[in-house]
């Protein structure tokens, strides 16, 4: 669809430089923003100047410290299709909350490590990385959205990096509305993606009558169509003596 292609034609532009920008992709709920995203990425991650990645979702964070981590610990070449030292630093994670930091004695030093010291210094360690924050509109009450846009500014203006923010706008914080100028260079509009219908509808029959249904109706939710796909296929394996009419 020509806003797909307008979008990535936009967005190649922009991360075909190794300017710093921060930009809102945006749209309504289950259009498929995050689908897009992903698959923009593995499409055209050759051609970002910036080799360095994170994605991290906001879904569940509740503090802007655990939220510089995740970045930190998430951040990875871009080329690869995910973390390949995932586990290792999820473990890492993990003993940070197990294990008393407070006062480790080496060598006659003693030490005083907090999990903000340790974030603090992974955090300096993100630079040049484009960075995808997910699902602003799912932030914790505990997380102020000045705070996380604040940091957004940050990362592009002191750490040069490239990030793009996913969310359904008109469900996000007032705050969020007061602060998007400041912050963003510009906010981008996913209003239609009929295309990735074919990235999980198999059945050309099916894919036929559900491009209709979306044209006709405009119900543009990708979840729902994934999920009458999957009902469809449990109907047509368990009863194989449908008529293509039936089915």
């Amino acid at each position: 669809m020509a806003n797909v292609a307008n979008l990535e034609k936009k967005l190649l532009l922009l991360m075909n430089t190794e300017g710093s920008f921060a930009i809102a992709l945006t749209g309504e709920w289950g259009v498929g923003k995050t689908h897009f995203w992903n698959d923009f990425k593995k499409k055209y991650n050759d051609q970002f100047k910036l080799r360095k990645y994170a994605y991290v979702s906001l879904f569940g964070t509740d503090s802007l410290e655990s939220l510089k981590y995740e970045i930190a610990v998430k951040t990875h070449a871009i080329h690869q299709s995910e973390d390949r030292l995932q586990g290792a630093k999820s473990l890492f994670n993990k003993a940070l909350d197990t294990v008393d930091l407070s006062n480790i004695q080496g060598k006659g030093l003693s030490l005083n490590i907090g999990k903000s010291l340790i974030t603090s210094a992974l955090s300096s360690l993100v630079s040049k990385t484009v960075i995808c924050i997910d699902d602003i509109e799912r932030i914790s009450d505990n997380l102020p959205i000045k705070d996380v846009m604040g940091l957004i500014n940050d990362l592009k203006l002191e750490k040069n990096c490239q990030v793009v923010v996913i969310l359904h706008e008109a469900k996000a914080d007032e705050k969020f509305q007061e602060y998007k100028e400041k912050v963003f260079d510009e906010v981008l509009i996913l209003d239609d993606s009929l295309d990735a219908l074919k990235t999980f509808i198999t059945d050309g029959s099916a894919l036929d009558v559900m491009q209709l249904f979306y044209l006709t109706l405009q119900v543009k939710n990708l979840r729902f169509y994934n999920k009458v796909f999957n009902n469809y296929q449990q109907i047509i394996t368990s009863i194989t003596s449908l008529s293509e009419t039936s089915k």
